[in-house]
């Protein structure tokens, strides 16, 4: 069945690279296009040269392979540089999202650089590196979301890279130390990942694994990336709530997290027009840096406790049985993604997700959705006196 899989995805591939007029490039201009290795160590060719579509696919792929003799001299790190540029990556996400197998296969059978870095004791871990260090930032994304569909090498090399920690979790063919590595990642990337507000992005761009329920033990340690029985049910039918003068539908219901429920009202319909969405955008005072739009599908504490955004939107008031449960504690020094609570002489008043600590160069920030307005980065500082609140408290998950 694979293999019939990967004739089908080789055709159609050839079909892509072939929308200009056909071109037989001749065997003198392939090698020389693949000598140019021996000088700049990188890659002679991707997308955007005037030849790629020209070039039949087995030239390409014979181009895009170093000489055998280059490939053994580079290090494993720069193997892996080599692999997170790799102009291929962009296939992962043309395949069908139940059939990315098949794009590993595609790898194997075409990506030297790839099949070297397998081979290596020290490549998985130079890889995991490698893809550790990306500057990848949600708004990329959020901004145009179906850019993961094609040729972006930033964003080609973030999937890739998720997706081959997803694959090495699922093989548990690991060492001590890549699962070490791996557990940085997730909490590293776990955060990014977690501004990103549309399905196409969350898809393949996430640890859990294809929403099923998943508890990933890391040297001894049990990392929950989506708890056994976590999730939303309904308990009644569809009512209405005022946000910001906006009539907007929810579902009320329980939200099960932590091991403790609580109450929670499931986004239904409604939203702002695109007028009134700007005019919320633009709504607050301080120099912010705002990372998904104005919306009444999700607030504050959903956004904090539950991981919500606009494609899964969710309208907690209160995180109190969550900050009770015996799987969150206080703490006094903030990390990030530790969850702040702050409180205004009324009480609780706004949660937020740490991002950055006084550790970093401008102290401490925060990520968090302003009621209906918009989601902001923002320094924690600025959130207390948006919110007049004196004090805040700091959690953090188990």
């Amino acid at each position: 069945m694979k293999i019939i899989k990967y004739v089908v995805i080789s055709i159609l591939a050839i079909v892509l690279l072939c929308l200009l007029p056909p071109y037989t490039a001749e065997a003198s201009n392939v090698i020389q296009m693949k000598k140019a290795w021996y000088s700049t160590k990188s890659f002679p060719i991707n997308p955007n040269h005037p030849l790629w579509r020209r070039l039949d696919l087995e030239d390409n792929f014979t181009i895009l392979n170093p000489p055998k003799d280059v490939l053994n001299e580079l290090s494993s790190e720069d193997l892996a540089k080599l692999m997170m540029k790799y102009p291929h990556l962009w296939v992962l996400t043309s395949y069908d999202y139940r059939e990315k197998d098949v794009f590993w296969d595609y790898l194997r059978n075409n990506c030297d650089i790839y099949n070297e870095i397998l081979k290596r004791e020290d490549g998985i871990a130079a890889l995991l590196n490698e893809y550790k260090e990306t500057d990848f930032n949600a708004s990329m994304l959020n901004g145009d979301p179906m850019s993961v569909f094609g040729y972006n090498p930033k964003i080609n090399a973030e999937v890739f890279g998720c997706q081959f920690v997803r694959r090495l979790l699922a093989s548990k063919n690991m060492s001590k130390a890549d699962y070490g590595l791996i557990e940085e990642i997730i909490k590293k990337k776990s955060v990014e990942y977690g501004l990103l507000v549309y399905n196409c992005d969350v898809q393949y761009l996430t640890f859990e694994e294809d929403q099923e329920n998943v508890e990933m033990s890391l040297l001894g340690r049990t990392i929950t990336v989506k708890a056994k029985n976590d999730g939303f049910t309904a308990t009644g039918a569809d009512l209405e709530k005022t946000i910001l003068d906006i009539q907007i539908r929810f579902i009320p219901g329980v939200y099960q997290k932590y091991g403790v429920s609580s109450d929670c009202l499931k986004w239904y319909s409604g939203d702002y027009d695109a007028e009134t969405r700007k005019r919320y955008n633009n709504r607050i005072n301080y120099s912010w840096y705002r990372l998904a739009n104005a919306t009444p599908k999700y607030n504050c504490h959903a956004y904090a406790w539950l991981k919500a955004n606009a494609s899964s939107g969710y309208w907690l008031e209160s995180p109190v049985n969550y900050m009770n449960s015996s799987r969150v504690t206080q703490v006094g020094e903030p990390k990030v993604n530790d969850i702040i609570v702050m409180y205004s002489s009324a009480g609780i008043a706004h949660s937020a997700v740490v991002c950055e600590t006084p550790s970093g160069k401008t102290g401490l920030y925060a990520v968090s959705k302003i009621g209906g307005l918009a989601l902001y980065r923002s320094p924690v500082s600025e959130l207390m006196n948006y919110y007049s609140c004196k004090t805040f408290k700091k959690y953090r998950i188990k």
